[in-house]
């Protein structure tokens, strides 16, 4: 019954018979280690040291590979699966399950083969979900002609361009973790939606993650996909990511020189992106003073409070009143006399409009913040202020009706000084032209 007894010479005056019962007394638990050592009369070994000194012992199970009898290796009476190895082809098994570990040849082929089927499946499965995927994001037939991007098209596209890579734009992920697109994040959506609509961009597919393309969800595929430029210019040739941006770049400068006309709806978009972003500007500070002092979310009322301020005051002047709001809503909280953080936070736009009516009440002016290293400034706002609009000087220290004035009027300044330019030539042109005296005409 036993393999080795003869060997272990605590065991030698005991016979297979007495050693196989010895150690089902000892796995039955019946009695103490130091008891079975008395009783069968074991020595020189400690309790503790008892299961390792059990030899192999004989079995009538089969082998499931050969079906050679097997083995039992001696287990600790902690484990309830007695464990088994084959002396043949060195199979190891429990009475449960085969042994992950096992290093029979058998064992190592099996692992291998299913490690290979399971690469397999997944790539049919990577296949079969790309061409899903393709068709659902197909590549555009025919390039966007860049003469017809309209200004919006061109700013929207100047603020994500420098966030990808030489060849690719970025996912939105990139763009929101930190809000470096929009500021706080609010306009990253309409950007993408805007150029994907107008068909200015789409997804390239094949950059996708494996993990994703093989467990596609619209979440994971709106966060993770890249996206590629749809325009091509005049001339046929292929322009890279940069060229475009540069080229929108010479565009902007264009304008400012009057050297190229602005449409009247070009203007009120832009006017309409500038409110926006300064909105987003102070939703930024709002956000970031509630995670401070550990607020919900404010209610959608808030927003419309800050739009309000804003047409008579800037970011930077408007972000104390935001601020000073906050810690009273959070003493508010701590003081107990709220019903909760929603019914503090809902304090907040009343809170501000008081505190700026307050303010204007006594004949005081709010100095303006500078822009604290947590609200960096927004690629988006970057392309506005410091890329187009570069000359006005506008954005985080002026009102947005300051703001939308300023470029109404350099615009409206514009058209007319192309008109006097104009006007001045012809009468140029005339004065160095013979008439006829009797009609006027020039042709003699």
């Amino acid at each position: 019954m036993c393999k080795g007894s003869l060997n272990k010479s605590i065991f030698s005056h005991l016979t297979e018979e007495q050693i196989l019962e010895c150690y089902e007394m000892y796995r039955s638990n019946e009695l103490k280690n130091s008891e079975i050592i008395e009783l069968y009369d074991i020595a020189g070994i400690a309790s503790s040291a008892l299961v390792s000194q059990f030899p192999l012992l004989q079995t009538s199970i089969k082998c499931q590979l050969c079906s050679n009898d097997v083995l039992e290796k001696p287990t600790s009476k902690s484990n309830r699966l007695r464990e088994y190895i084959c002396p043949e082809c060195s199979h190891q098994f429990d009475s449960a399950r085969a042994d992950p570990m096992c290093p029979c040849e058998h064992c190592k082929y099996e692992k291998k083969e299913k490690k290979r089927r399971e690469i397999e499946a997944l790539e049919l499965r990577y296949q079969e979900n790309l061409v899903k995927l393709k068709e659902m994001f197909p590549v555009p037939s025919a390039k966007l002609s860049y003469s017809d991007l309209s200004l919006v098209d061109k700013i929207y596209l100047a603020s994500l361009i420098p966030l990808g890579s030489r060849e690719f734009l970025p996912s939105k992920l990139m763009t929101s973790s930190n809000s470096i697109l929009s500021p706080a994040g609010v306009l990253d959506g309409a950007i993408y939606s805007h150029l994907l609509d107008k068909g200015l961009i789409f997804p390239v597919v094949e950059k996708l993650p494996n993990d994703v393309v093989l467990n596609p969800s619209e979440s994971a595929l709106t966060n993770w996909q890249v996206y590629q430029a749809n325009i091509s210019f005049s001339d046929a040739e292929t322009r890279s990511i940069e060229d475009i941006y540069h080229h929108i770049l010479s565009d902007f400068e264009q304008m400012m020189n009057g050297n190229v006309e602005v449409d009247r709806k070009d203007i009120e978009h832009l006017c309409n992106l500038a409110e926006h972003i300064e909105v987003s500007e102070a939703v930024v500070f709002l956000r970031y003073f509630c995670q401070e002092a550990d607020l919900a979310e404010p209610p959608q009322k808030t927003y419309d409070v800050i739009r309000k301020m804003l047409t008579q005051m800037s970011v930077a002047q408007l972000a104390p009143h935001i601020r000073k709001s906050v810690k009273d809503a959070a003493y508010f909280l701590m003081t107990g006399k709220s019903q909760g953080k929603s019914h503090a936070t809902n304090t907040i736009p009343s809170k501000i409009e008081s505190s700026v009516a307050y303010y204007q009440k006594q004949g005081w002016t709010v100095n303006k913040w500078d822009r604290p290293y947590n609200t960096e400034k927004s690629n988006l706002s970057n392309v506005l202020y410091d890329k187009l609009l570069v000359h006005l000087n506008l954005g985080f220290y002026q009102s947005v009706g300051d703001i939308i004035q300023t470029i109404e009027h350099f615009f409206d300044y514009i058209v007319k000084k192309d008109k006097q330019n104009v006007i001045s030539d012809k009468t140029s042109v005339r004065a160095n032209t013979k008439l006829c005296a009797k009609c006027g005409s020039a042709n003699l």
